[in-house]
């Protein structure tokens, strides 16, 4: 096993060879104590470039605490763990993961985001009572994999889900629609016999945003975005 992963992690918080620091606390004005995060520049920078970690480490700001609001101190923990090479349990993904899901996609940690989702999809229990709620949710905060859970909810219940109050208030997004009738229109080619041509070219559009990922990742391509996204890179 290569000790450098282990190396990194004997990094993390560690005070002595740290040269910038992070002040969270979870919601400012709240009296909640916060809680200091010592990092390492050329960590964050190498690790998580591109994110705001990268851009906070700024030379002007490293003789002070860099102040971060409005989050937990345990998810920002999560986060710079992470970076530093660090896994996340499952305990913790069960308490967490939709908090981590939010600031790693504000912070632009693209990889933990993914694994939060995945995580948060995995163990949510979509239901008639909530699809909707999820639907917008994963609309909003752009959650590929949830938003297709929840319309495959949705088309698989469609009598049950058109005929409840909440289906009748969902806000008019154009790309809600058009992803509702894309799984549609799947499902249907799926359960097609026919040429077999034909469904070796609309391979690519009956897979999953899962599968999606995973066929990029393997090509060490960019495996975030939207499923037109993702198909439009395999092509």
């Amino acid at each position: 096993k290569n000790p450098f992963t282990q190396h990194m992690l004997d990094l993390f918080l560690d005070e002595r060879t740290a040269d910038v620091a992070f002040e969270v606390q979870s919601q400012a004005g709240s009296g909640q104590k916060s809680e200091i995060f010592h990092a390492h520049t050329m960590v964050l920078k190498a690790c998580a470039k591109g994110s705001m970690f990268d851009s906070l480490c700024d030379d002007k700001i490293k003789s002070s605490p860099v102040n971060v609001s409005d989050m937990d101190p345990r998810v920002f923990r999560h986060m710079l763990h992470y970076v530093y090479g660090g896994h996340i349990s499952s305990s913790e993904w069960k308490d967490h993961a939709k908090d981590v899901l939010e600031s790693a996609d504000k912070y632009g940690l693209k990889h933990l985001k993914i694994e939060a989702e995945a995580w948060h999809v995995e163990h949510l229990k979509i239901r008639l009572n909530n699809v909707i709620d999820t639907l917008i949710y994963a609309e909003s905060n752009n959650c590929f994999l949830l938003k297709e859970a929840a319309i495959d909810f949705i088309v698989t219940n469609a009598d049950e889900v058109l005929a409840s109050d909440s289906f009748k208030t969902i806000p008019e997004f154009k790309s809600i629609t058009q992803d509702i009738l894309s799984s549609v229109a799947k499902n249907i080619r799926a359960r097609k016999k026919g040429n077999k041509d034909n469904i070796k070219s609309d391979r690519t559009n009956l897979l999953s945003i899962n599968d999606l990922r995973a066929e990029l990742y393997a090509k060490e391509e960019d495996f975030d975005g939207s499923r037109e996204m993702l198909i439009a890179r395999l092509k």
